[in-house]
């Protein structure tokens, strides 16, 4: 009986992984990445167990840059952002739980462009960090595959993200193509 449950968890965990991805039609979560002129890259630390298969946090924050770079995105250092308008940065977490007698992983994903925003209601009112797009995805891999499981999952969200910041600024779009 203990079988049958797991292996209905793990396929609903499947299930969930194919379409656990979002699509940003949003147009004021896409609306929200015009304009912007680069973005910070914030990750959040990763469990100190990671290191043991070979993850680190600076990993994750090098393949994040370096994907928007190539894509014609301009990274900004923190200092930087913190004296842009509006002080867009993008939030990368990921979480992830071992289970050492099963071998498995079960993996949370997340990327979150937030910035610095008025309220509608009142101008005068100040918001900080405000998740005004995002993304995530959740997933189950063996434990030996954990850092190209979350790589994979970090580059697949990074790839909508890209094709809405650059759909959001076509401009960006042409320029980076010179």
């Amino acid at each position: 009986m203990k079988a049958k449950k797991y292996w209905i968890v793990v396929g609903l965990v499947l299930v969930i992984c194919v379409f656990a991805y979002s699509v940003t039609e949003d147009k004021e979560a896409l609306s929200s990445l015009a304009g912007l002129k680069g973005i910070y890259v914030m990750v959040e630390p990763l469990p100190e167990w990671t290191k043991q298969y070979g993850l680190t946090k600076n990993e994750i924050q090098t393949q994040v840059e370096l994907r928007l770079c190539q894509d014609g995105i301009r990274v900004l250092s923190k200092e930087k952002s913190d004296q842009s308008m509006g002080r867009a940065f993008l939030y990368v977490n990921i979480n992830a739980q071992i289970y050492k007698e099963r071998e498995e992983c079960p993996v949370s994903c997340s990327l979150e462009l937030r910035q610095d925003i008025y309220l509608a209601r009142d101008r005068d009112k100040f918001v900080g960090g405000v998740a005004t797009w995002d993304m995530g995805s959740v997933g189950l891999c063996r434990t030996n595959q954990l850092p190209k499981f979350i790589k994979t999952s970090i580059d697949n969200l990074l790839e909508h993200f890209i094709n809405d910041y650059l759909a959001a600024n076509p401009k960006l779009e042409i320029e980076g193509q010179k």
